[in-house]
C-alpha cells in the first residue's frame, strides 16, 4: 500500500478469496482512519472528499455523482477513472437510501482497491452475477467500511433489534443481518 496523510490505494491482488476480502476489510479500515468523524450513518461521500488516491504519478480526488438510473443502463453504480477527471464514483440516485449508500460505499471500493485505474478505466457490472472477485471485494470493502467489524458487537448489544441497528447504521436489515451472519453475531 502506497499512502501519506490522506491518500489511499491498494494494489490489485491475485490471491484466493478469503485473502482479498481480508484485504478489502483492511482497506476500508484504513479509509475509516483516515476520513471518518466516528458517526453513524457512516457517509460514504464524506469519506471520499476526504480521501486521494495516486495514479498516474500524480494524486486524484474521488468524485461522487447520483445518475439516473437512465445514465447507468439499469445498473446501480459505476467507478471510473480517466487523466483528465481522476476517480469518479456514479451511483443511482433514484435508489432508497440504504441501496444507494451501499453501492456508493461498493464502488469507492473498487477506487480504494484499485480495480479502475490506467489500464481498467471503467468498471459497470450490469449483469447482477457476482462472479467476479472485484465484486465480492468491493461487496467486502462496502461491508467493512459501513458496518465496522470493530464496532458491531456493542452497537449489536444495545441495540432492541436488527431493524433498528440498520436503521442506525443506514443500511438494508437484509445487509446487516447477512454481516452479522458473516462476524459469527447472528
Amino acid at each position: 500500500m502506497r499512502e501519506s496523510r490522506n491518500m489511499l490505494q491498494y494494489g490489485t491482488s491475485s490471491k484466493g478469496d478469503c485473502m482479498s476480502i481480508r484485504r478489502a476489510e483492511a482497506a476500508a479500515q484504513k479509509a475509516l482512519e483516515i476520513a471518518w468523524d466516528e458517526k453513524f450513518p457512516i457517509d460514504p461521500i464524506a469519506i471520499a472528499r476526504k480521501i486521494s488516491v495516486q495514479a498516474q504519478e500524480q494524486r486524484y480526488a474521488i468524485q461522487m455523482i447520483g445518475v439516473s438510473n437512465e445514465d447507468l443502463n439499469g445498473a446501480s453504480g459505476s467507478a471510473e477513472f480517466s487523466a483528465t477527471d481522476g476517480y469518479i464514483c456514479k451511483f443511482n440516485k433514484d435508489e432508497y437510501g440504504a441501496r444507494s449508500r451501499f453501492t456508493q460505499a461498493h464502488e469507492l471500493g473498487h477506487v480504494i482497491l484499485n480495480h479502475v485505474n490506467e489500464e481498467t478505466t471503467l468498471l459497470r457490472d450490469d449483469r447482477f452475477i457476482n462472479s467476479d472477485a472485484r465484486e465480492t471485494e468491493a461487496n467486502a470493502f462496502a461491508a467493512e467500511l459501513l458496518m465496522p467489524k470493530k464496532h458491531m458487537p456493542t452497537l449489536l448489544k444495545r441495540a432492541s433489534s436488527v431493524s433498528s441497528l440498520a436503521q442506525e447504521l443506514g443500511v438494508s436489515v437484509s445487509a446487516l443481518s447477512y454481516r452479522l451472519k458473516n462476524l459469527g453475531l447472528l
